[in-house]
């Protein structure tokens, strides 16, 4: 009897190290400024998507200003920025927005925009390819 307790309480103990373990490292990945695993890939480019999340610190009919955490600010601007509101996305400074896209020199390319205040999500961007939906599929879609 006191035999099968012992083994009981090991095994009850294995299975608590092994949950909290999954918890810990669950809790670390979503803590990180994530990446995601997606790569899109066109045009010769391949670029890797990052997801970030800021606040709204200003917007007009031509950009939308997104402050990072980490201070970093982006800009969501010119055609894209009008694509966005055409199709209905509407953000207001002190929104919290989680915006995907790639880095593509100096520049964030926002590739989808989620408005975490009042839950609204638009794509920009091809998740295959990073090329901009408004501009159409180009001469492989034809």
């Amino acid at each position: 009897m006191l035999k099968k307790a012992f083994w009981t309480f090991i095994l009850v103990g294995v299975i608590a190290i092994l949950v909290l373990g999954a918890v810990n490292r669950t809790q670390a990945r979503v803590g990180e400024s994530s990446e995601s695993d997606t790569v899109a890939q066109g045009e010769g480019e391949t670029h890797l998507w990052l997801t970030r999340t800021g606040v709204v610190s200003s917007k007009d009919s031509e950009r939308l200003l997104v402050e990072m955490e980490s201070g970093e600010s982006i800009e969501i601007g010119e055609r894209a920025w009008e694509f966005a509101q055409q199709a209905g996305f509407s953000a207001q400074p002190g929104d919290v927005l989680q915006l995907v896209g790639f880095e593509e020199g100096d520049a964030f390319e926002v590739g989808a925009l989620t408005n975490l205040t009042n839950p609204q999500n638009l794509q920009i961007r091809d998740p295959e390819t990073g090329r901009p939906v408004w501009a159409g599929r180009g001469r492989r879609g034809s």
